[in-house]
């Protein structure tokens, strides 16, 4: 959905109904190389500057711009509400249901199994999912911008959550700030009933400008302490020049820092 937003109202320009997704798109070709996890998509991403053009013709044929939004070529994808979507995990995580249609077998070959060796080919499809998602991305903000001339941009939505993308939207699009809500997902559905109702339906004043994305409880660094001990866990505290310096030297020998 594109939107004029002005003081409290939010004045809709344009929408696309599912199954016709950005979202969508970016999930069944993650799924077809293996990435079948809810979230898993950040990944890809970060695959996809391993990989060449090989494929980018036939990626385009997926998903084209249309007027004011886009379309799916449905062909490459399960009919909507063929499966139940996503299934939860005992440990919490969140499996997706399949996506993709045989024809993307018969094009591409055998989908990759989770945790096998990623080839050549599944890079290249990451690379060329990527171009086009950008593609599509800048064809959307760019008609946004010719309907509403302003340089401030705010965004929602998994898709939102492109840093990639968001790094090339300055050059690639006329927009000069933008603001991106950290619950940016579909969790963000919550605080943004929220706000509208309180908004546009109630016709309330007052704001609250959120500054940072720190809003659970708070806990002191005696508690954390105390909870590391009971954990049984080894721990030493960093002042912050030391911490980045500790940071970058496992990041420089290729661990992965939470």
């Amino acid at each position: 959905m594109t939107a004029r937003c002005e003081g409290n109202e939010i004045q809709v320009l344009d929408r696309v109904f599912l199954p016709h997704s950005l979202g969508s798109f970016y999930t069944m070709i993650c799924e077809f190389i293996g990435y079948t996890k809810y979230g898993d998509e950040g990944k890809v991403m970060g695959l996809a500057p391993y990989g060449k053009d090989t494929y980018c013709g036939d990626i385009e044929k997926v998903v084209a711009p249309k007027n004011g939004g886009l379309q799916l070529n449905l062909s490459y994808f399960k009919p909507l509400g063929s499966n139940q979507g996503m299934q939860v995990l005992p440990d919490g995580t969140v499996r997706l249901a399949r996506h993709f249609s045989d024809r993307m077998e018969k094009l591409f070959g055998e989908p990759r199994k989770p945790h096998s060796e990623i080839t050549q080919r599944d890079m290249d499809l990451a690379y060329a999912m990527q171009r086009r998602f950008e593609q599509i991305f800048f064809h959307l903000l760019n008609r946004l911008h010719t309907q509403v001339p302003s340089g401030d941009l705010a965004m929602a939505g998994g898709c939102a959550l492109n840093s990639v993308a968001n790094g090339k939207l300055f050059d690639a699009t006329p927009f000069r700030r933008t603001y991106i809500q950290p619950a940016a997902g579909d969790e963000g559905l919550a605080i943004g009933a929220a706000l509208h109702t309180y908004h546009s339906v109630l016709k309330r004043s007052g704001r609250y400008e959120l500054q940072n994305a720190y809003l659970g409880p708070e806990f002191s660094d005696s508690r954390i302490q105390s909870a590391l001990q009971n954990a049984g866990l080894e721990s030493r505290k960093l002042e912050r020049g030391a911490l980045l310096e500790a940071v970058a030297e496992q990041i420089a020998a290729g661990n992965v820092v939470g």
